[in-house]
């Protein structure tokens, strides 16, 4: 079997690419207790920390996409955001502020927001059918937990202790520009070939009113809402629990963070690929119904972490079923020349009203209740999204199942441009 081909180096690029972006991304949430030291914040502006760069991140992903849709250009658009927010990472190393520090993380969020559409429109063209799964779970769980939460949480924690806070994020930084070279080097898409007319097809443009009336990508975006709230409530506070409330010391959080790393991992494999054998909406159901007893575990095991680590490892598993509904399906759900646009009205709602109240409820509960509450809302939120489950309609092309009048059309690529 062939190794090197085109789709396993596109793979492999896109890959990289989101990876580090998640790494970007989620190194505030483990250099927060060292963070804390010097800025003196509160629970609530913890979780607006990371609330506001899900703001500009889904503004950014929905415009920014719909720009991709219209005129093309997404290889330049890609290697300009990598650059910018690689750019504004190292900025961050020398904020003097709280404000400050917010405001490079909007900056951030908004280079950030078109990555992971643009890269998986990319795939999909790239995909082979038997494939598609597997690769989109590839991207956005796989090498974004690999980099961002398995290599992460060591890393930085570790040059966070020994050099300091600031350090770490010029470590982070500084990879970025070497993953944008790689894409201006190698990503170049082919001229789509001609396709036979299908003047309904051809003829209707992208447009949001076309996206509200597909129930089933209304629905992903709900359900991608509620499983990115779950899983940003928890890498938000699991970091200043241990350390403040359990007394974990700096290496057994990164310990803990990392054990969840290597389960994202592997269910970012795992069950992407397990919704191309059995399909989209029953692999969503079972996994969002072990993601309930994740926060859980952190409350009620802590005391072992031995225990505690165990448990996270497989009840992670329950992130694997985020790109089901945030890429998988809509991507399956409108015509192939639509993707990018919907991919990013997908990430902008998820973004605002996961992404950003996720954290911030979090945030405000934990300032009300006691970091206790985070965990609890997480589970809630999980416990919905496995009841919401049951209304998504399947759309894996193994299944041959209608999804609405867009489902079935014959894809084109004509209108994606470069």
């Amino acid at each position: 079997m062939k190794i090197l081909t085109r789709e396993n180096t596109i793979l492999s690029i896109m890959g990289l690419t989101f990876g580090f972006v998640f790494v970007d991304r989620l190194s505030i949430n483990f250099l927060m207790p060292f963070i804390t030291q010097e800025f003196h914040i509160t629970n609530a502006q913890i979780g607006f920390l990371s609330s506001a760069l899900s703001v500009s991140w889904a503004i950014s992903a929905y415009f920014l996409s719909h720009f991709c849709t219209r005129f093309g250009r997404r290889t330049e658009v890609l290697v300009a955001c990598v650059v910018l927010f690689s750019i504004f990472t190292l900025l961050s190393s020398i904020a003097a502020s709280f404000m400050l520090l917010v405001i490079i993380r909007i900056l951030m969020g908004i280079a950030e927001g078109p990555v992971l559409p643009i890269a998986q429109s990319i795939l999909l063209e790239e995909s082979s059918d038997k494939r598609r799964g597997f690769n989109m779970g590839f991207v956005q769980n796989v090498s974004s937990n690999l980099f961002g939460s398995v290599l992460g949480p060591i890393v930085l924690i570790f040059v966070a202790e020994h050099y300091g806070w600031r350090h770490a994020f010029l470590v982070v930084g500084l990879p970025g520009l070497i993953v944008a070279f790689l894409i201006y080097k190698y990503v170049k898409l082919q001229p789509h070939s001609p396709v036979i007319k299908e003047k309904k097809t051809e003829a209707v443009p992208f447009s949001l009113k076309r996206v509200f009336q597909n129930k089933n990508v209304v629905l992903s975006g709900i359900l991608s809402c509620l499983m990115v709230a779950w899983m940003f409530s928890q890498l938000t506070f699991i970091p200043v629990y241990l350390t403040k409330i359990q007394g974990y010391s700096g290496y057994q959080m990164g310990s803990v963070m990392s054990v969840l790393g290597a389960s994202a991992v592997i269910s970012g494999l795992f069950v992407p690929m397990l919704s191309d054998m059995f399909g989209r909406a029953r692999v969503f159901r079972v996994f969002t119904l072990i993601a309930i007893l994740c926060p859980l575990s952190v409350l009620y095991l802590a005391g072992n972490q031995t225990y505690m680590m165990i448990s996270l490892f497989f009840f992670y598993f329950g992130l694997g079923s985020i790109p089901i509904v945030m890429s998988i399906v809509p991507s399956e759900s409108v015509p192939r020349q639509h993707v990018v646009g919907t991919l990013g009205f997908v990430m902008a709602v998820t973004e605002l009203l996961g992404g950003f109240s996720g954290p911030a409820i979090s945030g405000v509960l934990a300032d009300m209740y006691g970091l206790n509450a985070p965990f609890y809302f997480a589970a809630g939120v999980a416990g919905i999204a496995c009841l919401g489950s049951f209304l998504l309609l399947e759309t894996s092309p193994k299944f041959k199942k209608r999804v609405g009048e867009d489902m079935h059309q014959p894809a084109t690529t004509q209108t994606l441009g470069r």
